[in-house]
């Protein structure tokens, strides 16, 4: 399903494509190739990164991930993943907080996430 814009289509958008708008940005989304935030960034589900995804500005992460590739923060950021063992390598995020799903604090080292409490 593809957006539909007013300037392609060249007049107001009727309630049912309005509608699909609002829809395509519900449930799952799927990118291929590289995106670029500058703002805030919020997810809450699932979501899969092939590629590379940077987000300047403040970001907040719930769910699970599958990143293909590379993730770069820049900002305020919050990761929050199911468990610990699902975190992923604190290498790749040394000095971030993230929060297991049941609210539990951790902060990452150059090489491991510790639990805060």
């Amino acid at each position: 399903m593809a957006l539909t814009y007013r300037q392609t289509k060249g007049s107001a958008l009727t309630i049912q494509e309005l509608d699909a708008n609002f829809q395509y940005f519900t449930g799952s989304f799927s990118q291929t190739g590289s995106s670029v935030v500058s703002g805030s960034l919020t997810v809450i589900g699932t979501d899969v990164v092939s590629g590379s995804l940077t987000v300047t500005g403040s970001s907040t992460l719930i769910g699970d991930f599958t990143i293909t590739g590379s993730i770069t923060l820049t900002g305020s950021s919050l990761i929050t993943f199911t468990t610990q063992s699902t975190l992923p390598s604190a290498a790749t995020y040394p000095f971030s907080f993230a929060v297991s799903s049941s609210g539990k604090p951790f902060f990452s080292s150059a090489s491991v996430w510790y639990a805060l409490f």
